[in-house]
């Protein structure tokens, strides 16, 4: 949602330095500042989804999983032992 809103935000900014460019009417004082602010903030999220997918030992068999379509049955019950049972009692 977060990443959501600032892509909205960044869209409006830009199209409001863009047009300002072309008609001074559109020249707001800020609107610079707010663009670099949500730009450096999607910035850290991206950074954050990259750390989380690719280098946290926490999420980095969870990012496995869903580029293959399967996880370490041991990865499995640590996090989500209900989904394992109901899986193992479907097998029997």
């Amino acid at each position: 949602a977060v990443t959501s809103g600032l892509m909205v935000v960044l869209t409006i900014t830009g199209l409001l330095l863009w047009l300002g460019e072309q008609n001074t009417t559109y020249r707001f004082a800020g609107t610079v500042d707010v663009h670099d602010l949500a730009t450096l903030l999607i910035i850290v999220l991206t950074c954050g989804h990259l750390y989380l997918s690719l280098i946290s030992p926490a999420t980095r068999a969870a990012t496995r999983g869903i580029v293959t379509g399967s996880v370490d049955r041991e990865w499995a019950k640590q996090n989500h032992a209900r989904w394992v049972r109901d899986m193992e009692q479907r097998n029997k």
